[in-house]
């Protein structure tokens, strides 16, 4: 985007009758050039934020998914708790917040190390 350097003489500064200098005006542009970048990098990879965890979701649902009836009992998950338990997982919330989601952690072996709700090894599954 070019502008012409007469008009920018004739222009007020916030309206109190200073002149912005060419130099300015250039400064200003450029500020908005980086200003708009950012803004258009911070949309960018929200987007790509948003894909991924799409993708953990649906990898975390189909792994839950593909395990027997029996597996699922033996973990404390239900079938129909399985699409909320992935999508918990994909937004990475503290996956020790329910019995449920610290289960299917380490069945997935997302687990954090360490100590999850006071114990100091989760129990796998039998």
């Amino acid at each position: 985007m070019s502008y012409d350097p007469a008009m920018v003489r004739q222009l007020s500064l916030f309206g109190e009758g200073q002149k912005i200098t060419d130099t300015e005006m250039a400064l200003i542009v450029d500020r908005a050039h980086r200003m708009r970048s950012v803004a258009i990098a911070a949309h960018i990879q929200g987007a790509i934020d948003a894909v991924r965890r799409k993708y953990r979701a649906y990898t975390t649902q189909r792994t839950l998914s593909s395990l027997s009836d029996h597996m699922l009992r033996d973990i404390g998950i239900e079938r129909d708790q399985i699409p909320a338990i992935a999508r918990r997982a994909a937004r990475g919330m503290d996956v020790a917040t329910t019995k449920a989601a610290a289960t299917s952690a380490v069945v997935l072996g997302i687990a954090p190390q360490g100590k999850v709700d006071g114990q100091s090894e989760l129990p796998l599954a039998a």
